[in-house]
């Protein structure tokens, strides 16, 4: 029997306003390379091979089991079969495990929190490198390295601090990918720096949203004051919007008007908790959107209020809201710029 999983716990869906597990006190989650993402659970109850509550240290991967599964049982592989993995058989026994180093490779930048841009991975003794493809400067790669012993929630990054490691950990990195004939990241020639934002690393992204149907109607109700409600249902009530059938798409949109440059918004808010984002639209409506995330607060009435790191006019605003059961109810909304009076609604 064996009791194992594919990749680490879910992070990036919503569930009552947090998310559905835990992966403390590792970092990451699935679909990230981060330990919380690679580092799982391994139970394996194999009588007379591996003792009755006995434990391990040795690093295996999925790829072992296949090879470790022939040698327990005496079985040959196939003639020149080759193995991604080696047999953890020495280990199920209580004996060391001799291996170089294991990797992971994660060609993929899913917006889920602790993303990475394309990585791939190296372990080797306490060491773990990250190499993140034409991440740094001039195209050149990118690198995080961690000494896992004694940061094993990779919160120090050391590869400023210990070059000889990136250096050699990195040559394996480089050999592992020539031997498996990889299909590996190149540098894309439209990539603009300027307009690249690190800090957006790691935050977790917007949900593609659906293809879009038919334009909605632009009159809006007028008790709204100018805000729009879209994929969702928004009626005032003695000075309080409430806001109901929320989806992954539901968002309140607004025409910002002379703001332009670093501008906050801020509401006060009710909510059940959850991740979203603000969107702005310089371009309008039809235009390239950019979005900062931000979290509504669980439960009783609070102000928040949200960075919008813009460089040009913000154009058109939207909130996007939590997708819940419960309505979110909303007290008033204002946006402050330096190029024109705050604009402030009170429902």
């Amino acid at each position: 029997i064996i009791f194992t999983s594919d990749n680490g716990g879910n992070m990036y869906n919503d569930v009552d306003g947090t998310t559905p597990t835990s992966n403390a006190p590792l970092r990451g989650g699935k679909a990230t390379l981060f330990e919380g993402g690679t580092r799982v659970p391994g139970v394996i109850v194999w009588p007379g091979i591996a003792a009755a509550g006995s434990r391990s240290d040795a690093i295996v991967q999925s790829e072992d089991y296949y090879p470790t599964l022939l040698d327990g049982l005496g079985l040959n592989p196939a003639p020149d079969q080759q193995f991604d993995g080696i047999s953890i058989l020495p280990a199920l026994r209580g004996d060391e495990l001799t291996r170089d180093a294991v990797f992971q490779y994660f060609p993929h930048n899913p917006g889920v929190p602790d993303w990475l841009p394309p990585a791939v991975s190296v372990h080797r003794g306490d060491w773990k490198l990250i190499r993140i493809f034409h991440g740094g400067e001039n195209g050149a790669h990118r690198h995080l390295l961690f000494n896992l012993r004694d940061d094993l929630g990779e919160k120090h990054d050391l590869a400023a601090r210990e070059p000889e490691w990136v250096r050699e950990l990195d040559s394996l990195i480089s050999q592992f990918l020539s031997d498996t004939k990889a299909v590996v990241p190149v540098p894309n020639p439209a990539f603009d720096p300027a307009k690249y934002r690190p800090e957006l690393e790691g935050k977790q992204k917007p949900a593609n949203k659906p293809a879009a149907g038919k334009p909605a109607k632009d009159d809006g109700d007028p008790a709204l004051q100018g805000w729009k409600a879209r994929n969702c249902a928004a009626a005032v009530n003695e000075g309080i919007v409430t806001v109901t059938g929320l989806n992954n798409t539901s968002f309140l949109g607004f025409a910002a008007g002379r703001h332009s440059g670093p501008s906050t918004l801020k509401l006060r808010v009710k909510a059940s908790g959850g991740t979203s984002h603000v969107d702005w639209l310089p371009g309008g409506a039809q235009g390239q959107s950019n979005s900062v995330p931000f979290t509504f607060p669980k439960g009783e009435w609070a102000e928040i209020a949200i960075e919008i790191p813009a460089t040009g006019p913000l154009g058109i605003v939207r909130i996007y809201l939590p997708q819940q059961a419960e309505p979110v109810e909303i007290d008033w909304i204002e946006i402050t710029s330096t190029t024109a009076k705050p604009t402030r609604t009170e429902f």
